[in-house]
């Protein structure tokens, strides 16, 4: 991960641990693996979902990626844990993310899924 993309991702994980009392393990975020690249749906909920929302986001990552970071909708653009749609790039991009390289990051979905149920509760999944 580039230098700016960690500082990027730093940021926005403290702004949501300053805004939500979630705590994600910045170990976990950077290790060598690659901001959680070598982890599932399910460890990246838990470090970046609130513990009260966590139950049912970890439902939804069943759902739609059978806790599989890699998942790709063959007749639409949603991809990774959350099935995110392409039309959520900017999101990621807000986030210090890319699309085209993060939307399988299950920490990168899951920070910019959070974003979404932010602005837009659990809708968008339902």
């Amino acid at each position: 991960m580039k230098p700016t993309r960690r500082l990027i991702a730093f940021a926005v994980t403290t702004l949501l641990v300053a805004t939500t009392a979630c705590a994600p393990s910045a170990a976990w975020m950077f290790s060598s693996g690659g901001a959680g690249r070598s982890h599932d749906c399910n460890s990246a909920v838990s470090n970046v979902w609130p513990g009260n929302l966590q139950g049912r986001a970890k439902r939804i990552v069943w759902r739609e990626s059978r806790n599989r970071a890699t998942a790709q909708n063959r007749r639409s653009t949603a991809a990774g844990c959350f099935q995110l749609l392409r039309l959520h790039s900017k999101r990621f991009t807000k986030l210090g993310f890319n699309w085209r390289t993060d939307r399988y990051n299950p920490l990168a979905n899951s920070l910019v899924a959070y974003d979404l149920y932010r602005d837009a509760g659990w809708s968008p999944w339902a």
